[in-house]
């Protein structure tokens, strides 16, 4: 069959019309002057070859228009013949195999997640849905490479189908590095009979194999564990948290002392270790309690430390020599300590030069303990660090001493806050010195860069001064020195209907405009600011 541009190229019409070209005057033409009767037969001539050729040129458009209409009616129906085929393939089929599996990857749950069949469930949807996604999930090994144990709601051992699971899992990614959480969930039918948890063992000895790819481990130490395997085996491990069900337990050797990615690790309460790549740790997370001086000790070995979390016990027979030299950590941000006893907080703190400290979090346990010689130690701790701090948040016992010293001594301050169901401090006090100056006053302000303020609500507790604090913090002048606030917290409010309708109708106002507002009752309900005429807990 011939093509249409053939045809077209054959046509009569537009060969003579190709042919006609514009004439050109002759200069011999008087056009100033009425012509001769030589130059009346030229023009007539020409006007006669002219019309001539403009007839022949409607026809040609004519013809064209019509091989147009017809080329369109035809472009209509296949169009329409298209549109139906394409009915029979559904328009999901038509996304690349590349962008299918970055969809998949967001259905992958998380190697923490502590529902592990919630997380297998993400990768293995994909393989139910039709041949052509269980193709390309199960051709992506990085959808495979988060290892989970799952075990039995009703037994107190693992089921033997786990082993098949897993050896089928690490089958599917090949060679790609492992995330593997061994954590056992405490709603598995109370805790494991570790003795004779056959499946528990063989489990181990199967991710044990396959040692070299671990990038992330989250461990579970038990009486048949053996962690000796693993020495200078593992040289793509980044992070580290080994749980224990066991107190008072040490796991001494060698089997993680050469990790040349290790920079994070936790363990949790109960669990110490003996060797670590101490020096090269960046994070460093120990719920277990120490001495004052053991934690010091940890930490003196932790050259390149940023984060670090511990609880702290006084012991009152240590000879804490730090305290006349305090140990100076050039690179630590993060500080979380945990008081389990009183008269241990400010001491540790005085043995700390902190110079890269952005943020501090302290916990006390202990309801005797009033925390004045705390906040003077965190005072002096950053005056003697010359650190800009960014985070100060406390839940202890009580507070007594002014936050204005605190404030003072952190210009920089972006997140406060102030917790603890026992509280005891000035809370009307702490509101006002939280008040910004309207507009674009020259007077100074106390935390001008505050963003994030958590406060628990302490009687006596004025509502339309709280109010009027957070609008301050919100609503300013653009340009000013005040930072707005971009979320505020307040816990233990005495009941829902502590604020009125005019100050909830200014909070629901604060809400719709884009700040956070997160309140909550002594009992933990939350208020809810969806109508201004009333308020719903």
């Amino acid at each position: 069959m011939e093509s249409i541009s053939a045809i077209i190229g054959q046509c009569p019409y537009l060969a003579s019309a190709e042919r006609i070209s514009p004439p050109v005057p002759k200069p011999a033409f008087r056009w100033n002057a009425a012509p001769l009767n030589p130059e009346r037969h030229q023009i007539r001539f020409t006007l006669s070859q002219v019309r001539s050729d403009l007839a022949a040129l409607d026809d040609t458009l004519a013809n064209i228009t019509s091989i147009q209409t017809r080329l369109l009616q035809k472009r209509d129906a296949l169009q329409v013949f298209s549109d139906e085929l394409k009915t029979l393939i559904p328009s999901i089929r038509t996304i690349l195999p590349e962008i299918l599996i970055e969809i998949f990857y967001y259905l992958k749950g998380d190697y923490r997640d502590e529902a592990p069949a919630r997380a297998r469930a993400g990768s293995l949807l994909p393989t139910h849905v039709c041949q052509q996604w269980r193709q390309i999930a199960l051709s992506t090994p990085s959808l495979w490479n988060n290892i989970y144990i799952n075990g039995s709601s009703v037994s107190r051992s693992l089921p033997s189908s786990e082993v098949k699971c897993i050896k089928t899992w690490l089958a599917r990614s090949k060679n790609s590095p492992l995330s593997i959480n061994l954590r056992w969930n405490d709603g598995w039918g109370g805790k494991l009979d570790f003795e004779e948890g056959g499946v528990w063992c063989a489990v181990f000895g199967v991710l044990l194999q396959c040692r070299r790819r671990w990038r992330h481990a989250i461990l579970l130490w038990t009486p048949t564990i053996d962690f000796s395997a693993l020495r200078n085996n593992l040289p793509l491990l980044e992070t580290l948290e080994i749980h224990c069900p066991y107190d008072d337990v040490n796991i001494d050797g060698n089997a993680f002392e050469i990790a040349p990615w290790l920079s994070s690790v936790t363990l949790s309460p109960g669990l110490t270790i003996d060797t670590l790549p101490w020096g090269q740790l960046k994070f460093f997370i120990h719920e277990f309690v120490m001495s004052i001086l053991q934690s010091l000790t940890s930490l003196q070995q932790m050259s390149n430390i940023v984060s670090y979390d511990t609880g702290i016990v006084y012991d009152e027979s240590e000879d804490i020599g730090f305290l006349n030299t305090p140990l100076h950590l050039s690179k630590l941000e993060s500080l979380t300590v945990c008081e389990s006893d009183q008269f241990g907080m400010d001491r540790y703190l005085a043995c700390l030069t902190l110079p890269s400290l952005t943020s501090i979090k302290l916990f006390q346990d202990s309801f005797n303990q009033t925390p004045d010689d705390c906040i003077s130690a965190v005072i002096s701790l950053i005056q003697r660090s010359s650190c800009s701090l960014k985070a100060f948040e406390i839940n202890a016992s009580g507070w007594s001493s002014p936050l204005c010293a605190l404030l003072q001594v952190t210009p920089q301050l972006e997140t406060l806050g102030i917790d603890g169901r026992a509280l005891e401090y000035d809370f009307d006090k702490t509101v006002q010195l939280l008040v910004a100056p309207f507009g674009a006053s020259s007077t100074s302000c106390l935390a001008p860069k505050l963003q994030h303020l958590n406060l628990r609500c302490r009687p006596p507790f004025e509502p339309q001064a709280f109010v009027n604090m957070v609008d301050s913090r919100w609503r300013v002048t653009s340009g000013g020195c005040v930072t707005p606030f971009k979320s505020v917290r307040l816990s233990g409010i005495p009941s829902a209907t502590t604020f009125n309708s005019s100050e909830l109708e200014r909070l629901k106002a604060f809400a719709a405009e884009g700040l956070d507002i997160e309140f909550f009752t002594f009992a933990g309900d939350p208020i809810l600011f969806e109508k201004i005429d009333s308020v719903s807990t």
